[in-house]
C-alpha cells in the first residue's frame, strides 16, 4: 500500500494552521459531482459532526466520499484533478497483498479503492469497493448513492474532547481509536441509525502525516466488529 504517513498535505505549514469550519466548504472550488455529494451536507449540518461543531476550535483535516465502483471512484478523480486539485496519494488498491493482510490484521473482504487529492488545503480521500458486499458497497447501499463517508475534525487536547462528548452527546458510540507513535491520536465515532462517521483527530509534534495501514485496519475492524 502507498502509506503517505510521512508525506505533508500540499502549500501546508504545521497542521494546526490548515482546516476549514465546516460552512467554508460551500466556497472550494469542487467539480459539480462532488459539489453535489458536499452540498447534500452543508444546508443544515447533520447530526454526525455534532462532537466536532460544538467546538469551536474544530476544524476540518479531511473529509472521506464513498462510491459504488471503481469507475465512480475515477471519474471523480479525474474531475477533482480537471479542477485543479492536487495528488497527495494517487489512485490504489488497499491492501495489495496476503501479507499486508496478516500485518495488518484484516480480511481480503475489506479491500477497497482509494485516492487523496488536496483541494487547497483540504485532503478528500475517494473510497469505493474491490469486492462486492465488502463494507464500502454496504455503505453506499445503506446512504443510497455515493456520499461522505467520514468528516475529520483537527482538535487539540483529544481526550478532555472526548469526555465532553460522552458527556454531552451519550447516544455516539466509539468505533475505534488509533495512536500512532504519539504524534497522532484519531478517534471514530458514529451515532446510532447515521452510517456516516466523525473523526477527531489530534496532531502533536508537527505530525503532518496522513493514512496508513495501521489507521486504515482499525476503523474497518471497527467497523466489522460494530
Amino acid at each position: 500500500m502507498r502509506s503517505s504517513q510521512n508525506q505533508r498535505y500540499p502549500d501546508a505549514n504545521e497542521p494546526t494552521d490548515r482546516g476549514l469550519n465546516w460552512d467554508s466548504l460551500a466556497d472550494l472550488a469542487l467539480p459539480h459531482s462532488i459539489r453535489k455529494i458536499v452540498s447534500r451536507n452543508l444546508s443544515d449540518p447533520p447530526a454526525f459532526i455534532r462532537p466536532a461543531m460544538s467546538f469551536r476550535s474544530a476544524r476540518i483535516d479531511h473529509i472521506a466520499i464513498a462510491f459504488a465502483s471503481y469507475g465512480e471512484l475515477l471519474d471523480a478523480d479525474f474531475s477533482l484533478l480537471r479542477s485543479g486539485a492536487k495528488v497527495i496519494d494517487p489512485v490504489h488498491a488497499w491492501p495489495t497483498t496476503a501479507a499486508e493482510c496478516k500485518e495488518v490484521q484484516t480480511s481480503w473482504l475489506d479491500a477497497k479503492w482509494m485516492s487523496t487529492l488536496a483541494v487547497g488545503t483540504l485532503p478528500i480521500t475517494l473510497l469505493a469497493p474491490m469486492i462486492h458486499g465488502d463494507l464500502i458497497s454496504q455503505y453506499v447501499s445503506s446512504c443510497g448513492r455515493a456520499d461522505i463517508h467520514h468528516v475529520a475534525f483537527a482538535v487539540e487536547d483529544i481526550d478532555s474532547i472526548l469526555g465532553e462528548v460522552g458527556r454531552v452527546l451519550p447516544e455516539l458510540r466509539q468505533i475505534s481509536v488509533v495512536a500512532i507513535d504519539e504524534a497522532l491520536s484519531q478517534v471514530f465515532l458514529r451515532s446510532a441509525g447515521d452510517p456516516r462517521i466523525c473523526e477527531l483527530i489530534e496532531r502533536r509534534s508537527g505530525f503532518g502525516g496522513f493514512f496508513t495501514c495501521k489507521n486504515i485496519a482499525a476503523l474497518t475492524q471497527g467497523l466489522r466488529q460494530e
